[in-house]
């Protein structure tokens, strides 16, 4: 996903016609001002209106990079509000006609290619008004599209609204489109959703957590997982929710089940994944074994470390059935955090064979 993210990013865009450059002169000069006029604000305007038409005739990936920075460079001003206010009102005037205008560009690769690098300037400019706007593109079919409207809704500008709760309303919408993206958004999408979940302090993150583990045990069982590497992040915010309220079992139980397919999958693995996903799945185990591990067992080991590099899967399997499985009773985890996997399940699910 993450080359496909690239390709629609860097894709060379053969429409329009040769640019000029933005006048930034007189811009500077307003940001000087302590206190703005009429005919400061008509400037900004006219530099945000001449910065959108100059993305919208962008032929390159350096035309758009240079444009994107002009306007993000230029928020702040001496005059604070009074100039911050009027570059937003502008802002929100432009950019929605120019998503519009995106949609129309022919071929389709043009078109995806400008939505993203506007979502882009989206999530750089850190304005509620123009993310509430880019959040209807988390329900796009386009997986790079969809990719940078879950970055403008899950950066820290948001999780910091999230936390303040300053606007329920709109944290309750983005909320229900992340979660129904998670039912079947991209591993890239989903990355970015566990680190903003992981971040804010709400039922509504933790459930998002759970959901998102859901999905991934349920395709590791089915051996249709992808982008394992995800799953570290996952795993440790998964532990964390667990650290905090020792009584939320269920967090600890996605936790184990979740580790506990990954090392099958490598073990049983070996004949049928790629040389990227053993090795994904090698730096997951390895970063939870020096991570939340730790916090489990109390002390520090290397012991998943030392078998993978010395490709003893036998090893392996042993400290796996030490963690989960001693002779089908309670392996150390579940001893540990005193937890079932299920209503008297004493062992996690076994991963059948592909």
């Amino acid at each position: 996903m993450k080359k496909n993210i690239l390709a629609g990013i860097f894709a060379v865009l053969v429409f329009g016609s040769a640019l000029s450059a933005v006048n930034t002169r007189d811009i500077d000069v307003i940001r000087e001002k302590g206190v703005l006029d009429s005919s400061d604000f008509a400037v900004i305007d006219s530099f945000i209106a001449e910065s959108i038409n100059e993305l919208l005739a962008a032929v390159d990936f350096s035309t758009l990079s240079n444009v994107r920075n002009f306007i993000v460079s230029r928020t702040e001003a001496k005059s604070g509000d009074q100039y911050k206010n009027s570059f937003s009102d502008s802002l929100n005037k432009y950019i929605p006609d120019a998503f519009e205008k995106a949609k129309s560009l022919k071929p389709e690769k043009n078109s995806v290619a400008m939505t993203s690098n506007l979502l882009m300037l989206v999530e750089a400019l850190q304005d509620m008004k123009l993310t509430d706007y880019a959040m209807q593109y988390l329900k796009s079919e386009n997986e790079v599209i969809r990719y940078w409207a879950v970055k403008c809704v899950t950066n820290q500008f948001m999780v910091d609204n999230f936390n303040s709760s300053s606007e329920p309303i709109f944290a309750a919408k983005a909320t229900k489109l992340l979660k129904d993206l998670i039912v079947k958004g991209d591993g890239d999408s989903l990355a970015a959703i566990v680190g903003f979940s992981s971040r804010i302090k709400s039922t509504a993150g933790n459930e998002m957590l759970l959901a998102i583990a859901e999905r991934r045990i349920g395709e590791y069982a089915e051996w249709k997982v992808d982008n394992e590497i995800i799953d570290a992040d996952l795993l440790n915010s998964l532990f964390d929710v667990y650290s905090r309220d020792t009584t939320k079992k269920i967090y600890v139980q996605k936790y184990a089940q979740l580790f506990a397919y990954i090392m099958q999958r490598y073990i049983k693995g070996q004949a049928i994944l790629t040389d990227k996903q053993k090795s994904d799945l090698a730096s997951v185990m390895i970063e939870i074994e020096q991570s939340s591990m730790v916090k489990v067992l109390g002390i520090s080991q290397s012991i998943i470390k030392t078998a993978i590099e010395n490709g003893n899967l036998d090893a392996l399997g042993k400290e796996y059935a030490r963690l989960f499985d001693v002779d089908g009773q309670k392996g150390e985890l579940a001893t540990k955090m005193q937890f079932d996997y299920s209503p008297g399940g004493a062992k996690p699910l076994e991963l059948k064979a592909k």
